[in-house]
């Protein structure tokens, strides 16, 4: 909680201490009643202290901690999972092996070597699945590249919800997308229809700010969808109504993910039915983080991919919609409501599950009120992967809803001898 980024936002101000009670019990003194508590310690990674120690820069900005271990835990790591960091070249390729002190046994079809590329272009990823150099595809491969790599011998294509959601969102705070009548024009205008059935076919559309996967999320909130007739009614109430001519609204998509571009140019022509300019403006993801940090720099919309970080809907709930979360990536919103921001608090602070569930689908409505985005729609994570050498769980259902726990390689197994049978040898 010192250094307080990253997953640090789920234990700052509510962890006072911990102690070692024995080799095999830790307390935690929490600063206020935590319902999910139990549930963020997905989140919570052990280091090995002497390795941090070891390893940090002086001086710094934590006194005679110095960095505190940062500069050396961005290219290593200090765990004690299952794979070990052997060599990271940011934005370019992370390549772990497994740590032979790892505490349990591990499968010994499961991979010596993992390698995570950084690339989403499609013909790399098509030629390197036919080399069978690449075994599980990224999930960002647009529909038609996706139907290229199910036609290759003994790849398939794995579909599942990981409970993860897209969204429009919109800058509440830079004119004319600060009058909520203009958002909800937006609201009512977009083709909801086409975006789950050409775009990210096998989508559903998105029913408020939580997947309905996830618990907690409300099946009853509110849900927009195509009525230009309601649009023009919401956009004359607008104080921009008769200034139309005069904004131009911008929205950015995210440069790796190509099938955004489609929504952005639907979401440009869905405008422009009802009188509003649009600019569409493609953005690679860094980019994106780094205008997202400010008021001043962020769009008036910008397209994201968002999950829980753990199974609960008050997870995004606060990642999405709380103040503390606006000058990040997660919240291009900056609703910045204080009412809000009181409601997320108490249902975390609600120990009965009932009770917080219950909080949760009022702050949920409360949102939808607001209409500070467009809920698009719930994804259908799509990988190709070599399924005729590769056991992995997730493509067959066993799918974990917290992000990036899916690629678990500890629980995915290989079998060479039937990748030499596919190459021939």
């Amino acid at each position: 909680t010192t250094i307080g980024e990253g997953y640090g936002f789920l234990f700052v101000g509510r962890v006072t201490e911990t102690e070692v009670v024995d080799d095999h019990t830790v307390r935690f003194h929490l600063s206020e009643p935590f319902g999910p508590f139990l549930t963020t310690l997905y989140r919570l990674y052990i280091l090995n202290k002497d390795l941090v120690e070891a390893n940090i820069k002086r001086p710094g900005p934590y006194g005679d901690m110095g960095d505190y271990g940062k500069e050396f835990l961005l290219t290593h790591d200090a765990g004690s999972g299952p794979y070990m960091v052997k060599e990271f070249r940011v934005e370019e390729e992370l390549v772990m092996v497994k740590n032979p002190n790892y505490w349990l046994p591990l499968d010994p079809e499961t991979p010596d070597e993992v390698r995570f590329i950084g690339t989403t272009e499609p013909a790399t990823i098509r030629t390197m699945m036919a080399r069978r150099e690449l075994e599980i595809s990224d999930q960002w491969q647009p529909e038609e590249a996706l139907q290229a790599l199910d036609n290759i011998e003994g790849v398939d294509i794995a579909a599942f919800s990981p409970g993860t959601e897209f969204y429009l969102m919109i800058n509440t705070k830079k004119p004319p997308t600060d009058d909520i009548h203009f958002r909800r024009a937006m609201a009512w205008a977009m083709d909801y229809q086409t975006v789950v059935e050409h775009i990210f076919p096998g989508a559903n559309q998105a029913r408020g700010p939580v997947p309905q996967n996830l618990p907690g999320a409300d099946p009853t909130v509110f849900q927009f969808h195509r009525d230009l007739n309601r649009a023009r009614e919401e956009l004359q109430k607008s104080k921009y109504h008769d200034q139309l001519d005069q904004y131009e609204v911008e929205f950015h998509w995210i440069a790796e993910v190509p099938a955004e571009e489609k929504v952005a140019l639907l979401f440009m022509a869905n405008m422009a039915e009802i009188g509003i300019n649009v600019k569409v403006v493609k953005v690679p993801w860094m980019s994106v983080v780094e205008e997202m940090a400010q008021l001043e720099t962020s769009p008036h919309i910008v397209s994201v991919f968002d999950s829980s970080h753990y199974p609960e809907a008050g997870s995004l709930l606060e990642s999405r919609y709380h103040s503390s979360s606006a000058p990040t990536w997660e919240q291009n919103e900056w609703l910045l409501d204080p009412d809000l921001d009181a409601m997320i608090e108490d249902a975390l602070a609600t120990v009965d599950r009932e009770e917080r569930f219950q909080k949760y689908a009022e702050i949920q409505q409360y949102i939808v009120d607001l209409c500070p985005t467009i809920f698009l729609f719930e994804q259908v994570e799509k990988h190709a992967y070599q399924s005729a050498y590769v056991d992995w769980p997730t493509a067959r259902g066993e799918v974990n809803p917290v992000m990036g726990y899916n690629m678990a390689a500890r629980f995915i197994k290989v079998y060479p001898e039937k990748k030499q049978e596919l190459l021939g040898g």
